[in-house]
């Protein structure tokens, strides 16, 4: 069994032992709201009756586990979806609620599609293209995601990356690429940042060609890899401060690849965009061109009065956040994020790290390793957190023995 697979076995049993209690009266309501109650429960069946119902039917324990660790891994799904493990989808999803029901989630898409997510924020740690190391350690702090950016792995002449997500059993996002180029482009050619460097346009057109990321390049790499198990998603070939080329590209990667990569929005594209965005009943809507160096909405209060609105009107979207890691995490009840801040003791020196409250200065006592285990704990830690305010007491007894022989004072580690 793998990681999902334990953990749901667990949490079933759990569940299965408090239901047997109520004796045939444990209700909940189905996906589309209507009443139901577990009525036996059986070594291999769990039987259900529905308020209008005279005959019980019956769910397989197997089935109700695979959708468990399915919803697990994806952490969102749809009543078509859960199609795949039983006929009885929409009494599936009111059961995953039942079971989960102090992290779930219901939603309606624009058109009306429900969807069940889990609370919690699943982040991705992202810079570990080329490290094996860094994907050791997150492994090794029970980190499981990764971010990886496919402009520095077309570089790459072997699959040594994906042969690394299997040696440490880590799953990824693929990043497109465009906030690399989009850098790229303002540093070589600052007086013609609007201009960009990838799109559909042909490589002699580009004076930087080398650099160029096609949609075709990119759809042969998601055509690749998109059954392996291992790539979770592909973020869209987006292009910054252009959202008529951004449209044309995902909707070229679509017709290349056959799925839906993951869309991505520019607050600067405008909330029409978005609304018309959503209409594609996206399962997920990237937040990008968030920390960009031209980007006004680099400074957290500027990221506040964005988030405000977007939470307020479109809460029913999983937001990921591209490049997020700092202290609004707390804050906002984002799906998913990424971003490489967890690395900044090795970047900025042994002085420095960064926490979910911004930057602040080592411990004395700590080795830069230190440092880096305590960043990617933290960010591991979002999943599990579901309330907001709890996230403010997020957990430092992962502290291994070695660390509390130093006697770390704990006012030096509180976020607030």
């Amino acid at each position: 069994m793998n990681y999902f697979d334990i953990k749901a076995k667990k949490k079933l049993s759990e569940k299965i032992r408090k239901w047997k209690k109520t004796h045939g009266k444990t209700g909940y309501q189905t996906g589309s709201g209507c009443n139901n109650r577990i009525i036996k429960i059986t070594a291999t069946h769990i039987y259900i009756l529905t308020k209008r119902g005279k005959k019980p039917f019956a769910i397989r324990i197997k089935a109700i586990l695979k959708a468990m660790a399915f919803i697990l891994f994806r952490r969102t799904t749809t009543r078509k979806e859960l199609e795949h493990f039983t006929a009885y989808n929409s009494a599936m999803m009111g059961l995953l609620r039942l079971i989960y029901i102090e992290v779930a989630r219901f939603s309606r898409t624009v058109k009306g599609m429900l969807r069940l997510s889990l609370k919690g924020i699943r982040h991705y740690f992202g810079g570990v293209e080329a490290s094996p190391g860094d994907m050791e350690r997150i492994c090794q702090q029970e980190g499981k995601y990764v971010l990886l950016n496919y402009y520095h792995l077309r570089r790459y002449s072997s699959n040594k990356w994906f042969e690394n997500l299997i040696k440490y059993d880590l799953f990824c996002l693929i990043d497109s690429g465009a906030y690399t180029l989009h850098e790229k482009k303002r540093k070589n050619y600052p007086e013609d940042s609007q201009q960009t460097i990838f799109s559909l346009i042909n490589s002699h057109e580009c004076e930087d060609s080398d650099n160029e990321i096609t949609v075709e390049e990119y759809a042969s790499f998601i055509n690749h890899y998109k059954k392996s198990g291992r790539v979770l998603g592909f973020f869209s070939l987006d292009v910054i401060n252009n959202k008529e080329l951004s449209r044309k590209n995902y909707e070229a990667l679509v017709q290349l690849t056959g799925i839906q990569p993951i869309a991505v929005w520019h607050p600067a594209s405008g909330f029409e965009e978005l609304d018309r965005m959503l209409l594609e009943e996206h399962e997920i809507v990237a937040l990008g061109g968030m920390v960009t160096s031209d980007s006004p909405w680099r400074l957290i209060k500027e990221q506040r009065k964005l988030f405000n609105k977007l939470f307020s009107q479109y809460g029913h979207v999983n937001w990921h956040w591209l490049g997020g890691g700092n202290e609004l995490l707390l804050e906002y009840p984002f799906f998913s994020s990424d971003s490489t801040k967890y690395l900044y003791p090795r970047k900025c020196g042994e002085d420095i790290m960064f926490s979910l409250n911004g930057f602040r200065k080592i411990p004395s006592d700590w080795s830069v390793s230190d440092a880096l285990d305590f960043g990617i704990n933290q960010y591991v830690q979002l999943e599990e957190f579901y309330d907001l305010k709890e996230k403010a007491q997020l957990d430092f007894s992962w502290f291994s023995p070695e660390f509390l022989r130093k006697q770390v004072r704990t006012e030096q580690l509180c976020f607030f």
